[in-house]
């Protein structure tokens, strides 16, 4: 009787053990669920966080009986996705227990356990993401509802954003083609527009790098704008009405240059503009623009 008891003790003690695969749903709790900042920046970037935590001090082994991973879970993104939709945007120590994948069309980060959870694991998950669409604070709609597989359990988090202003530039430069040797006239349009309706919040500035064969200066028309040079670039700060770039604004600044052909040379000369951060606006893909002009002063 004794050694039957003792062979039932050993059987639990075996089942019980963190190695031991369990018969269930995964035992994990989710803590800290959370998106930030809030309110998000519109077509700006945040933070998906959340922590994972196995309460009961019995650890949780990497399968189940039937050879399954044993925890299995997804973080759903809406009106938000994973930043640069790259893979390494997702970090914390829950890497170490977890291979992690990102599905584009259904816009989910998915987890699958790989390995023993110790008892008393406190992991730390963050998802670094890019803000895609807007919302109201009366409809939030921003965040994202992490789902686990095989439970009821579901955590969201949901926030809104706010508009911030948006700005592109459009470079163009006349004429194109360039003939001869010495100094050759040309002109600079630059097209600066404000999409958001929304006022900046610091100084609008153009950056022009700046070359040795090129020389620029401003068009008296452009009252609404002051040119500054650096060793290295031409600064166009917006100065008109008190500094405060009209909402929903397209503008033009010209600029009148003298392009120097190198003797016997010819190439390409590509010319950069783009505006500078820190005028309150969060999405910089659009702010740089080129042109290209060719030169050829090779005397026949």
């Amino acid at each position: 009787m004794l050694q039957t008891l003792q062979k039932i003790i050993v059987g639990i003690t075996l089942v019980s053990g963190a190695s031991a695969p369990l018969m269930g749903g995964c035992p994990l709790s989710i803590t800290n669920a959370q998106i930030n900042p809030k309110p998000l920046d519109y077509l700006g970037t945040g933070q998906i966080g959340f922590k994972l935590v196995e309460e009961g001090g019995r650890g949780v082994p990497a399968t189940d009986l039937s050879g399954k991973p044993m925890c299995q879970f997804n973080v759903e993104m809406r009106y938000v996705t994973l930043e640069n939709k790259n893979i390494s945007n997702v970090t914390g120590s829950v890497l170490r227990y977890f291979d992690v994948t990102f599905n584009a069309t259904q816009n989910r980060v998915y987890f699958k356990q790989k390995k023993d959870i110790p008892g008393n694991l406190v992991a730390s998950t963050d998802i670094a993401i890019d803000v895609t669409q807007s919302s109201t604070s009366a409809e939030k709609n921003n965040g994202f509802v992490l789902s686990m597989d095989g439970s009821s359990l579901k955590k969201s988090q949901f926030t809104y954003t706010k508009i911030s202003a948006e700005y592109d530039i459009v470079l163009s430069v006349t004429p194109t083609t360039l003939l001869g040797s010495g100094s050759k006239k040309v002109a600079l349009d630059l097209q600066i527009s404000e999409y958001n309706s929304v006022s900046n919040s610091g100084d609008v500035i153009i950056d022009i790098v700046k070359d040795n064969k090129l020389t620029f200066t401003l068009d008296a028309s452009n009252h609404e704008w002051e040119l500054q040079e650096t060793p290295i670039k031409y600064k166009l700060r917006y100065i008109g009405n008190n500094g405060k770039y009209p909402p929903h604004t397209r503008k033009h600044v010209k600029l009148s240059g003298v392009f120097k052909i190198p003797a016997n040379q010819k190439g390409n000369f590509v010319l950069s503009a783009s505006i500078e951060e820190g005028n309150g606006e969060v999405n910089f893909k659009n702010n740089q623009d080129s042109d290209t002009m060719t030169y050829n002063g090779i005397r026949i």
